[in-house]
């Protein structure tokens, strides 16, 4: 008689290692399918974070532009502030040698010495002096009721200092240039700004990217596009 091996399941004769069959698993439910139109979405906000990229490079270059304009602005006013200083100093100089010269001529006049009033006035004085003290000792101020002491007055139209008027309009040049300077200054805190508001909206763009919650998505992408909007206006009125 033969023996039967242990493997062999019982009640099946002769099947040796044979497993019971086990009941079928359930498949997993079907994933819910996306919207069709969140693809479209993706790409918005593909595309919105290109746009938002390269608008804040250009604020980016106008900020640096308008910084650089000032700083040449501000050099090139104290350069000129400088240039009016030496005119000024150059033109104080002139004036004191031109009283000094008047002083002596007029002692002469007074000690009674024509000779030597009129070496300093021919030969010592400059034509500019001369024309002031020929206005002095003229009809059109000795006659009137308060005739002027010196010739360095206002009223007298032949007395001028070239280098007091050319600092004086290197002065103005100068608060020209500062004023510009400023001007650059301030287009440069308005980009600055642009591009705080950018990256405000790049970063609510970056999150509508990898969020799957649907509400979150649309809601952080409208409110970048709002944003980056108001920065597009403000790059197009800056």
């Amino acid at each position: 008689m033969t023996d039967v091996p242990p493997e062999a399941a019982p009640g099946q004769p002769g099947v040796v290692g044979q497993e019971p069959a086990r009941p079928l698993e359930p498949l997993p439910p079907a994933a819910a399918a996306e919207p069709r139109w969140l693809a479209k979405v993706e790409v918005i906000i593909a595309i919105a974070l290109g746009l938002a990229a390269v608008a804040g490079a250009f604020a980016a270059y106008k900020n640096e532009l308008r910084n650089h304009s000032a700083t040449v602005h501000f050099t090139e006013g104290i350069a000129t502030f400088d240039e009016a200083g030496q005119l000024t100093s150059t033109a104080n100089t002139t004036l004191a040698r031109d009283q000094a010269q008047f002083l002596a001529y007029a002692s002469a006049l007074h000690d009674r010495k024509p000779a030597l009033a009129n070496y300093i006035l021919h030969h010592v004085m400059d034509p500019r002096l001369q024309a002031a003290v020929g206005w002095w000792r003229s009809p059109a101020n000795a006659n009137t009721a308060v005739p002027a002491r010196t010739p360095f007055v206002a009223n007298d139209p032949t007395y001028k200092i070239p280098e007091q008027a050319q600092a004086t309009e290197r002065v103005a040049a100068s608060n020209a240039r500062f004023d510009q300077g400023k001007h650059d200054q301030e287009e440069a805190a308005h980009f600055e700004l642009i591009e705080v508001i950018i990256a405000t909206s790049l970063f609510l763009y970056g999150i509508a990217g990898v969020t799957r919650n649907l509400t979150i998505k649309l809601g952080t992408l409208g409110t970048g596009l709002v944003i980056f909007s108001v920065a597009a206006a403000l790059v197009i009125t800056g």
